[in-house]
C-alpha cells in the first residue's frame, strides 16, 4: 500500500511540473522520487513514456515499470575473527568501506553484515593491525586478527645502549621529538618537552631563554631541589643551548637503576638526549626554515586614580603631611582636580610637576606605570641543515640562529643564541668506523637589574614621573634620571 501511495505522489508531481522543459522534469522525477522516502529497492525504468500534446502542456506518464531492484546488489556476509591463538575477539570492529555501515563481533567472534555486492570489509581492533577484506564472490568469512608489534619494537635509549621497548623492565619514557614539536615554532628545548614525557615536570618563569627553567623527574628529594643530571650524547650538558632541531629523541631514566650506570649524579634521575644522525645511502637533503613571532601582555594592572590613593591614605589616620616631600595632601589633591579640567592653568615642568609658591614640588601628571614598562616583544628562529650520505659515508651539518627581545620596555631583556653542529662518519672498513661529531653553541641572554632590585616593578605610585628630574628640583642644578626604565 505504501509503495502505491508513494507512486502516486511522483504522478502528481509530474502534473504539476508539466510546464518545465522535457530534459529538466525527467531529472527532477528521478530526483523527488528518492526524496519522498521511496525505497531503495525501487528504480526509474528506460520504460517511462513521455508525451506532449500541440497545445504545449506536457506530461508524464509513469508507468508500472517502476520495478524491483534486483537483490544481489546486496548480500549479507557472515564470519568468525580470531587472533593468532584462535581465541575469539569480542568487540572487533567491522565496517564497510567507504560508508558507515558496521557492526561489532559478538562473544563467540561472530558477526554478520548486510553490504554491497564489491564491498570491502574494514576490520580493526585495540592491539591488533587493521585490515582490509574483499568480499567479492564471498559471503563467509574467518578472520585472524595478527598484533600490532611495533610499538614493542622502538627501539629506546638507555644508558648502555639501546633496547627493544620490550624488553624492558627499568622506568623509561621515550619521545621523539618530531613527534612532539610538529609544526611548533619551539626555540626552547624545555618548551618542547614540557608535558610531553610522563612524570617529567618543568617548571618556572617564562623570560627571554627560559634560562630560568628547571627539571624535576622524582619530586622534590631536598629543601635544595634536585635536578636529574642530563646527556647530550653521553656528554653532560645543558638542555638550554640545545636547538631543539637537532634532537632526534628524548629519554628519561626513572627509576634507581640509573644510578647503577651514572653514580651519584643520577639521584635524581637521567635525562638523555640523542641527537640526529644521518643514515647511509640517503639523498642529500638541504632544509632551511624560520619562525618570527609577537609577544603581548595579555592584561594590565590598574592602580587607582591619584584621588583614591589619597583618601585611603587620610582614612587610614596619617597625617595631611605627605611622607616624601612634606607636600600638603588637602591642597594636593585640589590641584590634581584642576589640573584635569585645565592643565594649562599650571606652569608645569619635567613630567607634570609643578612647584608652587612655597617651592614644594607637586605631582600632577598620572599614568599606568605597569603598562608603561611593556611593550611588543619580537621573537625570530633560523634553522638550516644538510644531510646526506652514501653507503660508507654519511654527514649531517646544521646551525640555528634564535633571538628574543622581550615585552620590557628597552632591549635589556634580550636573549641570543648561535648553534653549530658537524657530524660525519665513514666506514674505513667493515669493522672500523670513524666519527666525527662537533658542536658549538653561545648564547647570550640579559636581563635589567637596578639598585639591588629589579627596575621593573610595580611598586612606584601613579604620580612618579618619568624621564629626567628638572635641574631645579636637583642639589647640583643639573638634570638627573629618574629611577624609571625609560632611562636604561
Amino acid at each position: 500500500m505504501n509503495k502505491l501511495l508513494n507512486l502516486r505522489k511522483v504522478q502528481s508531481l509530474c502534473t504539476l511540473l508539466s510546464k518545465v522543459p522535457l530534459i529538466m522534469r525527467t531529472t527532477i522525477v528521478l530526483f523527488f522520487a528518492f526524496a519522498l522516502n521511496m525505497n531503495a529497492e525501487y528504480v526509474y525504468s528506460e520504460s517511462a513514456t513521455l508525451s506532449t500534446d500541440i497545445n504545449n502542456s506536457s506530461s508524464i506518464e509513469v508507468s508500472q515499470s517502476i520495478e524491483k531492484n534486483i537483490q544481489s546488489d546486496k548480500k549479507t556476509i557472515t564470519g568468525t575473527i580470531l587472533d593468532a591463538y584462535g581465541e575469539s575477539i569480542i568487540g572487533a570492529n567491522i565496517i564497510e568501506k567507504g560508508t558507515t555501515n558496521g557492526t561489532i563481533t559478538d562473544f563467540d567472534g561472530n558477526f554478520s553484515l548486510e553490504v554491497g555486492s564489491n564491498a570491502i570489509l574494514r576490520i580493526s581492533y585495540i592491539g591488533y593491525l587493521e585490515q582490509e577484506i574483499d568480499t567479492q564472490g564471498k559471503t563467509s568469512f574467518n578472520i585472524v586478527l595478527v598484533e600490532d608489534t611495533q610499538t614493542l619494537d622502538e627501539l629506546v635509549v638507555v644508558g648502555y645502549g639501546v633496547q627493544n621497548k620490550a624488553n624492558l623492565t627499568g622506568a623509561v619514557s621515550q619521545v621523539k621529538m618530531d613527534e612532539v614539536l610538529g609544526d611548533r615554532p619551539v626555540s626552547n628545548a624545555f618548551n618542547a618537552l614540557q608535558g610531553s614525557i610522563p612524570g617529567l615536570s618543568i617548571t618556572g618563569g617564562s623570560s627571554p631563554g627560559q634560562s630560568g627553567r628547571s627539571i624535576n623527574i622524582r619530586g622534590t628529594l631536598s629543601i635544595n631541589g634536585g635536578e636529574p643530571l642530563i646527556l647530550i650524547d653521553n656528554v653532560p650538558g645543558d638542555l638550554n643551548m640545545v636547538n631543539p632541531e637537532d634532537i632526534e629523541s628524548v629519554s628519561v631514566l626513572k627509576d634507581a637503576a640509573s644510578s647503577a650506570i651514572y653514580g651519584a649524579r643520577a639521584a635524581n634521575g637521567v635525562v638523555l638526549i640523542t641527537t640526529k644522525r644521518p643514515r647511509s645511502n640517503e639523498v642529500f637533503r638541504l632544509n632551511y626554515n624560520n619562525n618570527f613571532g609577537f609577544a603581548n601582555a595579555t592584561n594590565y594592572i590598574q592602580q587607582s586614580s591619584l584621588d583614591d590613593y589619597f583618601q585611603a591614605y587620610q582614612d587610614a589616620g596619617f597625617s595631611n603631611q605627605y611622607w616624601s616631600n612634606s607636600q600638603d595632601i588637602t591642597k594636593w589633591r585640589e590641584y590634581l582636580s584642576t589640573y584635569k579640567q585645565n592643565p594649562g592653568s599650571f606652569d608645569i615642568i619635567g613630567d607634570g610637576i609643578y612647584v608652587d609658591e612655597t617651592g614644594i614640588p607637586y605631582f600632577l601628571n598620572e599614568k599606568n606605570l605597569a603598562k608603561n614598562i611593556l611593550e611588543t616583544g619580537v621573537y625570530q628562529k633560523h634553522n638550516v641543515s644538510a644531510s646526506g650520505g652514501t653507503e660508507k659515508v654519511r654527514y649531517r651539518m646544521s646551525a640555528g640562529f634564535d633571538t628574543e627581545d622581550g615585552p620590557l620596555i628597552t632591549n635589556k631583556d634580550y636573549y641570543k643564541r648561535i648553534n653549530v653542529s658537524s657530524f660525519i662518519s665513514a666506514d674505513m672498513t667493515d669493522w672500523f668506523t670513524q666519527e666525527l661529531d662537533i658542536k658549538f653553541a653561545k648564547s647570550k641572554n640579559t636581563m635589567p637589574i637596578g639598585r639591588g632590585n629589579n627596575i621593573f616593578n610595580m611598586r612606584l605610585i601613579n604620580y612618579y614621573p618619568e624621564g629626567m628630574l628638572p635641574g631645579s628640583l636637583t642639589q647640583t642644578g643639573e638634570e638627573a634620571p629618574l629611577f624609571t626604565p625609560r632611562n636604561l
